[in-house]
């Protein structure tokens, strides 16, 4: 008897405390644009997709999401991937405030589950199934820092740094300068077969993501008709002396712009994280470090296919959009690697233990810096060069020319971050340090083939061999 009076009692309870609790909660989790309380009707569809589990399984919920949590792994490691993201999504509704649920089924998703692919792009849907689950996790968890890092880091980790991050990046970079491909962002053209239904899929998943208001993005018009939007993004904020200036980028933009917001964000949150605050603060730097390296990375490989790989006649395809592609991502290293530096900067004044850290990467990104501003001179050399009939003229001659002493500066950069990560001691050199200075004799390599071309004989054929090799990490 007295154990039935007390489960009266904490019945009427809670029956008392349960409008006062969703008021909170509706609270919490309004759109700050609107009133707190105010719900749209898909808000209110996917709360009572989450109510009426709740109150109709009662304490059975908790058993259902245990065998399901149990099924599911089961389901992986049959192979059993469409049940599995079922389980997955059926386990959120169960256990929508549970923040491990998201953390770890998306981590599965794009870690475990892409593995289990050949093509690296079924791997790169699953990537975006993970971060798809983890923006859903936030919807019903709303600013909480521990969803919000791993979607950082789903972006820096992931995207950005993994053993498939060239093709992952160019796929992000394409998804972002196509989104004219979708209708209104919502339907799909008739008739459309398996491979274009598959693309639009994606370009709708990288839509809602760009979109998200912390990333200050908006869909960039078509030049040549501005009702027309998609062709590529326009942010602002990238400038800290002018807030509300835009950068366009129209042929995409780099994971690690998106992985620096998403660190930002967590860091402004105030609140602790599974990864400690110290580790955290660096990457923002880290992150802007890397998407200076990446499009680094992508001019020089992209030149190389133009030049050295291109076609015998001569004629290179879309030449004028490659060349306004990489310009750019010349302005990009141009503008971000003075910002990773000034973050560098505020992280070991914050924490002046991590000195012997981030140091090597702030070189690191003067380096970059210094090899991109080389590189972009000598681009700017051939382009005029390809556009005359590969002729040297005089625009050519002086473009090529001002990049041989910034390949010097480059080449002086890059020694400097080699002296600082891997110093030459009593002993010696340290056999790792190989792994740095082979981007000086790259840039050397680059320096003499510029040299060679501006003292050929009218007609000499060029020798693009010092374009093979790489000038910066991949």
């Amino acid at each position: 008897m007295i154990s039935v009076a007390v489960m009266v009692v904490c019945l009427g309870l809670i029956l008392a405390m349960h409008p006062m609790l969703r008021e909170k909660r509706l609270e919490i989790q309004a759109d700050p644009l609107t009133k707190a309380g105010e719900r749209s009707t898909e808000d209110a569809l996917r709360q009572l997709s989450i109510d009426f589990p709740r109150l109709t399984l009662g304490g059975f919920r908790g058993i259902l999401a245990m065998v399901l949590w149990q099924n599911a792994e089961e389901a992986k490691n049959n192979r059993q991937w469409m049940e599995l993201n079922s389980m997955y999504n059926v386990i959120g509704k169960l256990e929508p405030y549970f923040v491990t649920v998201y953390v770890f089924n998306a981590w599965n998703q794009a870690y475990n589950l892409s593995a289990q692919w050949h093509s690296v792009e079924n791997k790169y849907e699953w990537v975006l199934e993970g971060l798809d689950h983890l923006y859903q996790g936030e919807q019903y968890n709303p600013g909480n820092p521990d969803i919000i890092l791993e979607q950082a880091q789903m972006y820096f980790m992931k995207l950005g740094t993994s053993f498939e991050r060239i093709s992952y990046r160019q796929f992000w970079r394409d998804n972002i300068a196509h989104q004219y491909e979708l209708q209104d962002g919502l339907t799909m053209k008739p008739g459309a077969k398996a491979d274009e239904i598959k693309a639009f899929e994606t370009h709708r998943k990288v839509r809602a993501y760009i979109l998200r208001p912390e990333f200050n993005a908006e869909l960039r018009e078509d030049p040549a008709n501005p009702a027309k939007r998609g062709y590529g993004i326009r942010v602002k904020g990238l400038n800290a002396a002018k807030p509300e200036e835009t950068m366009d980028f129209q042929y995409g933009v780099s994971p690690f712009y998106f992985a620096y917001v998403e660190y930002r964000r967590c860091l402004a949150s105030g609140q602790p994280t599974t990864t400690g605050r110290k580790v955290i603060d660096a990457f923002p730097a880290m992150s802007l470090r890397l998407w200076c390296r990446d499009d680094v990375y992508f001019c020089q490989t992209r030149i190389r296919e133009m030049f050295a790989d291109g076609p015998a006649n001569g004629k290179i395809d879309d030449f004028d959009a490659k060349v306004f592609e990489l310009r750019d991502c010349f302005r990009n290293v141009e503008v971000i690697a003075p910002k990773a530096v000034d973050e560098f900067a505020l992280h070991l004044q914050r924490y002046p233990r991590n000195e012997n850290i981030h140091r090597k990467h702030m070189f690191e990104t003067l380096m970059v810096q210094a090899v991109g501003a080389a590189e972009h001179e000598m681009f700017e050399g051939l382009v005029r060069w390809q556009a005359e009939g590969r002729k040297m003229t005089p625009a050519a001659r002086k473009h090529l020319e001002a990049s041989l002493p910034k390949y010097s500066e480059a080449i002086t950069a890059t020694i400097l971050f080699a002296d600082k990560l891997y110093p030459i001691g009593e002993n010696g050199a340290n056999p790792d340090r190989a792994d740095i200075t082979k981007y000086a004799k790259a840039l050397q390599e680059r320096s003499d083939g510029v040299r060679k071309m501006l003292n050929a004989q009218p007609g000499e054929e060029v020798d693009w061999g010092f374009l093979r090799s790489e000038t910066v990490e991949r």
